[in-house]
């Protein structure tokens, strides 16, 4: 039996949000993401993970002025 669980890994967390997992700690580090530190491993709840993914992000290289 596999136990369910309310937090994901970095690399899960990226994996769900499309994104690298140096870019999941860019995030939490910014502020975007909120993550709880368990000794060197940060975790991210899945609902905080279905909240960022609600919100639209532009993709791409910003333009130049």
């Amino acid at each position: 039996k596999k136990a369910t669980s309310t937090f994901a890994s970095t690399k899960e967390a990226a994996f769900m949000l499309g994104v690298t997992p140096g870019r999941v700690r860019q995030f939490a580090h910014e502020g975007r993401l909120n993550a709880t530190k368990v000794g060197s491993v940060m975790l991210f709840s899945l609902s905080e993970l279905k909240r960022f993914q609600a919100i639209p992000r532009k993709s791409g290289r910003p333009r130049k002025r």
